[in-house]
């Protein structure tokens, strides 16, 4: 794995980042199954149900090919994207930026809180171009080689960002109350061999980090800015940023709560299905605990800690 990595890699870099984007939309995922045995089949055949489920409007065999279609490029060109994230933050443009700014100067914390969309790599990094220096945690790979790999992308780009295992989610309350009063924390993590939201429909519990940011909301007074990255065409970009939601109940538990993470949680819930062929966890979302895979080196198998939600 070292190797590979080494060698596209250097590819990667000789090529530039219009050829290497264009390389992994062709051959991103092929690569991801003969190095890495990702189950693409399995993955496709849930991406297509969740997509026939989610978009109805959309369902027919030939808009669901290609919606398919474009969301495996996307993945492709994530994957050879990440050796070359510092040249691709002069390629985003931002949406919404009002919002972001109307956060930071209404003087409460300010808790970024996006989707794993586009190439979302380059969000937290964008943040401090933006005059928002927030740290936000991470999930490490179980690979050591993938973790260098993308560690060192992260610190090329300027990500500012530590493990979320152990005490992430402490420092991440740390953040928010003193210092720069700025955080970041993806909503739609991937814990256990689930993605644990939006809801999308799913009966039970929301847990994991959307619970832990509405949390974070009553407890800190944070703003939480609900924010995404979505890929408009090969290496380009657009951040977006939606307007700022405020939790307005006092406790961290009973119905109140639970109804205002609902809330919450339905402001992802629309972002994913307008987009959801740029939605990392589309070929996730529902999968068996033992199924559960993704395409490497973005992740691969995830080192799991402690839940906090």
């Amino acid at each position: 794995m070292r190797l590979s990595n080494r060698v596209f890699g250097a590819m990667a870099r000789l090529g530039g980042v219009d050829i290497a984007s264009a390389a992994g939309a062709g051959l991103g995922v092929l690569v991801a199954v003969v190095v890495r045995g990702f189950d693409y089949r399995r993955a496709d055949a849930r991406a297509r149900a969740n997509w026939r489920r989610c978009r109805p409007d959309a369902a027919g065999a030939a808009e669901t090919h290609a919606a398919m279609r474009r969301m495996w490029r996307g993945m492709g060109r994530t994957l050879t994207e990440i050796y070359l994230l510092e040249r691709l933050l002069d390629r985003v443009g931002v949406e919404g930026e009002a919002h972001l700014r109307a956060a930071q100067a209404g003087g409460a914390p300010v808790l970024v809180a996006p989707l794993h969309m586009g190439n979302w790599e380059l969000l937290p990094a964008m943040l401090p171009r933006l005059g928002c220096r927030a740290l936000g945690p991470h999930q490490p790979p179980r690979s050591a080689a993938d973790y260098a790999l993308i560690s060192g992308a992260r610190d090329r780009a300027g990500t500012l960002t530590f493990p979320a295992w152990p005490g992430g989610m402490k420092r991440l309350q740390r953040c928010l109350t003193g210092g720069e009063r700025a955080a970041w924390l993806f909503v739609d993590d991937f814990l256990g061999g689930r993605v644990n939201a939006p809801r999308l429909d799913r009966p039970g519990r929301l847990a994991g980090n959307l619970r832990i940011a509405a949390r974070l909301g009553v407890t800190t007074g944070a703003a939480i800015v609900p924010a995404y990255m979505l890929r408009t065409h090969g290496a380009h970009f657009r951040l977006v940023f939606l307007e700022p939601f405020r939790m307005t109940t006092s406790d961290t538990r009973g119905p109140g709560f639970e109804a205002e993470l609902d809330r919450l949680n339905a402001v992802y819930e629309a972002v994913v299905i307008e987009h959801f062929d740029q939605w990392f966890w589309a070929p996730q979302f529902g999968a068996r605990e033992d199924q559960a895979d993704a395409p490497a080196p973005m992740s691969g198998p995830l080192l799991d800690g402690e839940s906090e939600g």
